[in-house]
């Protein structure tokens, strides 16, 4: 836990050598060009009194001009994420992990890099002090403006814009999505989850368009021609990059009718269903501030609804976007509690994620599961008790179903992509464990705490909180709770125990023996108390059995003596006086049953089996619906009359609460068969009959929704009754007439709420059948066809029915009961239609196709498509990367060049393609993927295609030592020494040549390849990459041509002192790494760079580089809301100047620049040189490195040559 614990490196206050005060952005959107353009004005505190350069978080912009207090600036500006690994040869996912943290790490320092002027701090005007630009520390505030443009982005930042064939009709506006750093995409800053500054907003845009944004709407201005119209927002409280968010469109206003500072925003034509949404929204907001006890930490809060967004709802300061698949009628009952659940998830945010945030990813859990348990509160406040605990059973089954294959919590060492936080595992667990937090610690103690978490004056107050912080406050307000372990096996580790546990009563002693043995090995133990409530004749007795060895042993007294009385009132637990008949099952005991963690303290998996009268004991007595479900599951054991007829009872009482009734039900079918004359399938019969059928006319009545209670049990008990089976494992034949009937005569008419739902779990129910007979396949077909056709005419809300059509068509050609088609399903993958059902085409293609080579590539069509939403998108790679698929891509793993081809696209997708270097969400998917086929290792299907022979490549390398000794000092920078981990196939050969490498560097030059690859090393060890940067120097005349280093050493190269040397230490081995590189040789231009001479040196870290940063992507983008009153956007803006932008810095012509400094160094005295010698350094690849010119020249083939012109960052100690 020490290491998992660890502080990110962005904490030091020395790291960058300045701190973000305020940051001003001014910005002109244009939809028709899909376009962002205009400055940022950042005003930076440096911690030195001569900060030689600024680093910062700056990605797919065009940056024309930067300027450091209005003097005009040098600058560097290199992507990291372009491309991950370099060398063509490299396609193992253990090297990938190296390159892949270190390039994360080198873009989280910052991708531009700008040069402090010397004059800076010679120029007294350009230092003047006074009360706006003086810091707090006595150094003068730098203010940087930097101007430029972002257009067709490819993340970021979301144009959503009418398709003339397929949504002419939609209403063109755009938001941003800051997804894991996302900030950057779209302004530069920076973009860490620790540096907070208060910000200043000007949108610029059509006067027909409304901007929503973070922060507090000052005021609205058209410009002269009523054209334009600029928003100026401001918001006062300091946050994080991440938290700003914005989005433009023709948005329609809804003030919230009971908060004055809430407001929503939709697209026009869904004002109505905007309404129905929102209506319940004030009860959400006054039941947070009354349990924090404290107010929204801001002055406003928007609620944005837009097209395409994924995830489904993102929450900003002050700001929250959703998509408008969350809005809803009044006749919708299902998404009702989606809906509110995710705005009560949303708003939760702005206390903890916004306002209250954590220091690294790893910690990121802390937030999600805060708002996540603080939305399922609400959900109790609102829906009751019951639906709370149901959630509860509900989450935790989930949990329980991924926990063991999934990763810890506190996944420091573990992750490659921040992504990887983003799941709904995490989200589930992570609330969870704020439940075990609540039962350990309290209800009012657990309320206290948040409310002091978020009080600005509290002893607990941390706008940055991690693992060990968090869980320190903690301990204050518990007692006898273990800190350590519980981090180590709920948070810091995966899976969760599963207890076998037996009794037996001694009727001699009057004791209940009891034991509890903890399955699993020795090292993946947990270790508490288990509560065990014994519920006797004579009262309820609680009981504390450890679980901290591998087998324990109890004898717990027993509190009633045996009655010869038949019949007895009893007191439960809850407080009821029930009649207990003492002869059911022969019961000579005073037990009547026995729970094990009733409150459910833990996630846990229990194997508890107890005499069928104990289960229907509890079923029929006990009030927690958790102990009545418990109950409805031990019966399934017992396939008896007494446990149907017990369960038939369940299910119809309408006292009982719906979600026992639904398990009833479930239990009810897998109970019955023909041994038992089918008993189970009657009752559910006889019960579906008696309350959706009319009695006189044996005809089903109309639907009828009012009965919420009544409407899930309709869904339930149909799909039970089409799980039932006979001993041929086929569906009776009246179990698929009574389906078809209801497909048939289906009635909604009279029904003041929509269908939707109950018609998808018909339709599934029915393609859930098994018959073998080819008349009822023809039926089946003959309904799916049916309502198909008629969703074309009248679609169903999100489109259920046809998801449903599809879905059920996919199972039964997977049971082979259709002759296997793929045409039906390429038809609705189609962008023209809704993106559920093109999710459910791809989904269904996945299954049935996947080990198909033409489906397969159909499917990296769909992921390399630049015009389809990132939602399907992640969604088809997060299904087929699912394990169930392993063995279907097994002949994906076999020698052919088919595989190859498909291998090398894949691991292009994953390593430089522009559809994942702006969304590590689709490059985690793709790489689980490639990890699912082919390992971490080099993949299987290269055993024969991969060139392993290294030899004439080392005897070149020793051949040119014994030539250019004399060169031993200066060529020996050029190596990649790695200490305890073997760098290549003859790492010793490697080592030998350490002095022989210019004349190698020197035709790798000439061939524009530059590559290093530490083959070999463990996936554990942790590389600290900067990579090279393309410059942009402000004067293109002052730079002489490029001159050329000379092999033996002599010429213009630098002296060894001018190299570095950077060690890192692994994270994994404890092994190090020295990584030593020369300065590159030529500018992108052609033109020689100055020698490192020409500044101060500093450290230098590097690998080759990959292709120029200023690329684009296509990526969703979260949004924010407008904090202001109704007035601020109803109101009609005043006219004043024209506030449309425009860009008065000229672009700078292309020149070559000094190499930067460290940030907290001082600026050298040297002045920059107008003309200097450069020195080729080439990083050679030591494991696989072409033998011929021909193969350097398939490299390019590739598409993973390396860039030459390319200058390292010097990284900031």
């Amino acid at each position: 836990p020490n290491t998992l614990l660890c502080m990110s490196k962005q904490e030091t206050k020395s790291k960058r050598g300045f701190k973000l005060v305020h940051e001003k952005l001014v910005l002109e959107i244009d939809l028709s060009q899909k376009s962002v353009s205009g400055y940022a004005e950042l005003k930076l505190q440096p911690y030195t009194k001569k900060l030689a350069k600024i680093r910062l978080n700056a990605k797919q912009f065009n940056i024309s001009h930067v300027s450091i207090n209005e003097i005009e600036a040098e600058f560097d500006y290199y992507n990291f994420t372009e491309e991950f690994v370099p060398e063509p040869d490299t396609r193992d996912l253990k090297s990938y992990n190296i390159y892949t943290k270190a390039a994360l790490d080198a873009s989280d320092e910052g991708e531009l890099l700008i040069m402090i002027p010397e004059i800076i701090y010679q120029d007294e005007n350009a230092m003047k002090t006074s009360d706006n630009n003086q810091s707090g520390n006595g150094h003068d505030l730098l203010v940087v403006k930097i101007d430029y443009e972002l257009r067709n982005p490819r993340g970021g930042v979301s144009f959503i814009l009418p398709d003339a064939e397929n949504y002419p009709n939609r209403a063109p506006h755009v938001y941003t999505q800051n997804h894991f750093c996302g900030a950057r995409m779209w302004f530069p800053s920076v973009d860490t989850l620790t540096d907070f500054c208060t910000f200043e907003m000007e949108y610029t845009t059509n006067a027909f368009l409304t901007v929503v944004s973070s922060g507090e709407l000052k005021e609205q201005v058209f410009n002269k021609e009523e054209t334009k119209k600029t928003f100026f927002y401001k918001l006062s409280v300091a946050s994080v990059a991440n938290s700003i968010s914005f989005a433009a469109g023709p948005f329609e206003v809804l003030p919230d009718a009971n908060i004055p500072s809430v407001t929503h925003f939709c697209l026009p034509g869904r004002l109505e269903l905007l309404a129905n949404t929102t209506g319940f929204f004030h009860q959400l907001y006054h039941f947070y501030e009354e349990y924090l006890g404290v107010p929204l930490p801001y002055e406003s809060y928007k609620q944005v609804f837009v097209e395409e967004a994924y995830p489904k709802v993102s929450s900003h300061a002050s700001l929250a976007i959703y998509s408008t698949h969350n809005l809803h009628d009044s006749t919708i009952i299902d998404q009702t509690y989606i809906t509110r659940q995710k705005f009560a998830y949303a708003l939760a945010l702005q206390f903890f994620g916004n306002y209250i945030s954590v220091k690294t990813w790893s910690d990121i859990w802390i937030v999600h599961g805060l708002a996540s348990y603080l939305s399922y509160l609400f959900f109790k406040k609102m829906f009751g008790n019951n639906e709370y605990r149901y959630l509860l059973y509900k989450e935790m089954e989930a949990v329980m179903r991924k926990a063991k294959k999934s990763n810890p919590l506190l996944n420091q060492t573990v992750y490659i992509f921040p992504a990887e936080f983003d799941s709904k595992l995490l989200l589930r667990k992570s609330a969870l464990i704020m439940y075990m937090i609540e039962r350990r610690i309290g209800g009012d103690s657990f309320r206290k705490w948040l409310s002091k978490l978020i009080t600005p004056d509290s002893e607990h107050f941390d706008r940055n909180h991690t693992t060990r912080t968090f869980i320190k406050t903690v301990k204050k307000y518990s007692t006898g709770i273990d800190i350590k372990a519980f981090i180590k096996k709920w948070i810091a580790s995966r899976g969760y125990p599963t207890f076998n546990c037996g009794f037996c009563f001694n009727k001699k002693r009057l004791q209940t023996e009891f034991s509890i043995k903890q399955e699993g090995s020795a090292g993946s133990k947990f270790t508490g108390s288990l509560l065990v409530r014994i519920n006797e004749i004579d009262g309820t007795y609680d009981h504390c059995a450890n679980f901290d060895d591998e087998l324990h042993g109890y004898d717990f007294t027993c509190h009633s003596k045996p009655r010869s009385k038949r019949r007895k009132k009893i007191r439960t637990a809850n407080g009821d006086e029930v009649e207990v008949d003492l002869t059911k099952g022969k019961n000579d005991t005073p037990l009547l049953w026995i729970r094990l963690d009733p409150d459910l303290d833990w996630i846990r998996r229990i194997k508890f089996q107890q005499p069928e009268f104990m289960w229907i004991h509890q079923l029929e007595m006990d009030r927690d619906i958790i102990a009545q479900i418990e109950a409805v599951h031990g019966l399934k054991s017992f396939p008896s009359s007494t446990a149907s007829y017990t369960l038939n009872d369940v299910l119809n009482n309408a006292r009982m609460f719906y979600g026992v009734r639904v398990e009833a039900a479930s239990v009810l079918a897998k109970t019955s068969s023909k041994e038992m004359n089918w008993l189970g399938l009657d009752h559910l019969f006889k019960f579906f009959k008696s309350n959706y059928y009319d009695a006189n006319m044996t005809l089903k009545k109309p639907n009828d929704f009012s009965d919420f209670g009544l409407y899930h049990l309709q869904k339930a008990v149909q799909f039970a009754i089409s799980t039932i089976r006979d001993k041929d494992d086929c569906t009776p034949q009246e179990v698929l007439d009574f389906l078809l009937d209801l497909l048939k005569n289906n009635d909604n008419s009279l029904n003041k709420f929509s269908d939707y739902k109950y018609l998808g779990s018909l339709l599934r129910s029915v393609s859930n059948t098994r018959t073998h007979r080819s008349s009822d396949t023809k039926r089946i077909m003959k309904q799916l066809n049916r309502y198909l056709s008629m969703e074309k005419l009248m679609p169903s809300y999100h489109n259920e029915v046809t998801v449903s059509c599809l879905k059920s068509i996919c199972e039964m050609q997977l049971k082979k009961r259709m002759n296997l088609d793929y045409s039906l399903f390429q038809k609705y993958t189609k962008y023209k239609f809704f993106e559920r059902v093109r999710a459910a085409a791809y989904k269904s293609l996945v299954r049935l196709g996947i080990n198909d080579m033409n489906i397969f590539r159909q499917l990296l069509d769909l992921i390399e498509d630049p015009n389809e939403v990132v939602l399907v998108k992640c969604k088809i790679l997060e299904f087929m990367s699912s394990d169930v698929h392993s063995d279907k891509l097994e002949r994906f793993r076999g020698e052919s060049s088919s595989n190859v081809a498909l291998m090398d696209r894949m691991w292009n997708l994953l390593n430089s393609n522009p559809i994942t270097a702006y969304d590590n969400r689709i490059r985690q998917g793709i790489y689980k993927l490639y990890k699912l086929i082919w390992g971490v290792d080099t993949p299987s299907c290269l055993t024969r295609f991969r060139v392993t022979n290294h030899s004439s490549i080392i005897s070149r390398l020793q051949e040119e030592q014994s030539q250019n000794v004399s060169s031993s000092h200066r060529d020996e920078d050029s190596i990649l020494t790695m200490s305890g981990t073997n760098i290549s196939t003859s790492s010793s050969a490697h080592k030998s040549s350490s002095s022989s490498l210019s004349s190698w560097y020197s035709s790798i030059n000439n061939q524009g390849s530059n590559t290093i690859h530490p083959n070999g090393a463990s996936s554990s060890d942790t590389i600290k990459i900067v990579r090279g940067i393309k410059r942009r120097p402000p004067d293109s005349t002052s730079v002489s041509s490029a001159t050329t280093a000379s092999p033996s050493g002599s010429g213009t190269g630098p002296s060894s002192s001018e190299m570095t040397y950077k060690t890192v230490q692994s994270t994994g081995s404890g092994s190090k790494l020295k990584i030593l590189l020369k300065p590159s040789l030529t500018s992108s231009s052609g033109v020689s760079e100055p020698t490192e001479s020409s500044v101060a040196p500093s450290p230098v870290s590097a690998v080759a580089s990959s292709s120029s940063g200023s690329g684009s992507g296509s990526t969703k983008i979260f949004h924010k809301r407008d904090p202001h009153t109704h007035s601020s956007y109803m109101s009609t803006p005043s006219k004043s100047k024209d506030r449309s932008l425009s860009n008065t810095s000229p672009p700078l012509p292309s020149s070559s620049v000094s190499s930067p400094a460290s940030p907290n160094e001082t600026r050298s005295s040297t002045p920059l040189k107008s003309s200097a010698s450069s020195v080729g350094a080439v990083p050679m690849d030591l494991s696989d490195t072409p033998e011929e010119n021909g193969e350097i020249n398939a490299q390019k083939n590739l598409k993973i040559k390396l860039k030459l012109n390319r200058r390292s960052f010097n990284e900031a100690e």
